[in-house]
């Protein structure tokens, strides 16, 4: 009992332990073999997300393409309203697609040049995305939307946005200038079905 107490003691149980820590720290390492399977298992999980996130990519921009639109058409009526003037939405759907407004009564184009004043956005920002079904009452052709001066209200009509890999979202107005985004292949996001 009193060798427990002596202070020589507890050194050399001390230095028993560290040398005992040592040897069992150095035989921690992995072999090659470990190594081998853990890369293996991390390849296999890497192939099969890459669809997963080419998905979650693609439904990204559907989805940031038609709420920009979105976005552009309350846009155009705040400026109708605000600027006391008409503004017009001219589509170019297909693929390349673009659309722009301009604060008047008539068209503006959007490739092969700009003409559009207020706003114009292009496809290259959604890569694979096709604007398609455009479809605009009381326009003709019907590939154009105009805001009235003062009270922002709006020839009723839809564009879609489709990716291959995502499904399609529809944009709708409204003829007093209402938007609402539904989705065509189910839900799409937090976007309900159409």
């Amino acid at each position: 009992m009193l060798d427990a107490l002596n202070p020589r003691h507890h050194k050399a149980m001390s230095q028993g332990e560290a040398i005992s820590r040592s040897i069992t720290m150095r035989m921690r390492g992995l072999t090659l073999m470990e190594l081998m399977v853990t890369v293996a298992i991390m390849a296999i999980l890497l192939v099969l997300a890459v669809p997963s996130f080419n998905a979650f990519l693609a439904r990204g921009r559907v989805t940031g393409a038609a709420e920009g639109l979105a976005l552009d058409l309350q846009l155009a009526k705040s400026e109708a309203i605000r600027g006391d003037t008409p503004v017009r939405l001219t589509f170019s759907p297909g693929n390349p697609w673009c659309y722009g407004s301009v604060p008047t009564n008539s068209s503006c184009t959007c490739a092969p040049t700009n003409t559009c004043t207020l706003r114009q956005v292009d496809s290259s920002s959604y890569a694979g995305v096709t604007m398609n079904a455009v479809s605009f009452s009381s326009s003709t052709p019907n590939d154009f939307t105009t805001f009235t001066a003062g009270q922002g209200v709006a020839n009723a009509g839809t564009v879609e946005f489709t990716h291959p890999n995502a499904g399609t979202l529809r944009v709708s107005l409204g003829a007093a200038g209402q938007v609402s985004i539904c989705s065509t292949s189910g839900g799409l996001g937090h976007h309900p079905a159409c």
